[in-house]
């Protein structure tokens, strides 16, 4: 008895195995992985200043509008869970890294002044900052034909920055930024969702061009997609 017990345990596990492996393909079909490179642009008002003249190295830019230039690296993991017709629904994991760029131009309060107290009337102020995201997406997409698809996607997830700098054209003033939280958020939460086309070539290499937000930017850029 405990002989045909252990037979019947082996036969129900090679069963169960050779079942996975057989819908392992239709599986791996529908999990894409996605790769993309981001243009992204945030915008805040605030402004930024040393301690006022006569201390040295100083400047101080006015609470005014400023906005970012971003490069933003990205990838997606997606399963397909739904195919009626042309439509197809998933849900889907992102995670984006951003290299973060601020303008802030030159100070319109007072210039930048050097160590030596030389004023430095054009030298423009910058901030770098890095930031991280994270999503959990649902997603469709509406099939327009055999190589052309029309991608949504729409989620929530946290995103902070870190690595904050300030520093000048001229090389007089640099340091970490502190005291920025309500800025620059190192923990925070956004809605995140894109739309946009993408181009499929041999059913399992996608070329994307999209639209979105993602953390705390409006990103735009290209992308290319893989299916398992």
């Amino acid at each position: 008895m405990k002989g045909c017990a252990r037979k019947s345990s082996r036969t129900a596990l090679v069963t169960a195995g050779l079942f996975l492996l057989a819908a392992l393909p239709a599986f791996c079909d529908r999990v894409w992985l996605t790769f993309a490179i981001d243009y992204g642009s945030a915008s805040s008002t605030f402004g930024l200043a040393l301690p006022p003249f006569p201390s040295v190295p100083t400047f101080d830019v006015p609470v005014q509008n400023n906005a970012s230039a971003d490069v933003i690296l990205s990838t997606t993991v997606e399963y397909g869970a739904v195919r009626t017709g042309p439509f197809e629904l998933g849900l889907a994991a992102k995670g984006a890294f951003g290299l973060s760029s601020w303008n802030l131009g030159v100070p319109a309060n007072q210039p930048v002044i050097d160590g030596l107290g030389y004023v430095h009337l054009y030298d423009q102020v910058h901030i770098g900052a890095d930031w991280w995201a994270l999503a959990a997406m649902g997603t469709m997409h509406l099939h327009l034909g055999r190589f052309l698809t029309w991608d949504a996607a729409f989620g929530y997830g946290p995103y902070g920055y870190f690595d904050l700098t300030y520093y000048d054209d001229d090389g007089v003033v640099s340091g970490p930024l502190s005291g920025s939280s309500s800025v620059f958020p190192p923990n925070s939460w956004s809605i995140d969702w894109s739309t946009g086309f993408t181009l499929v070539y041999w059913r399992r290499v996608g070329f994307l061009l999209s639209i979105g937000s993602m953390g705390p930017d409006f990103v735009t850029g290209l992308g290319v997609k893989f299916a398992f």
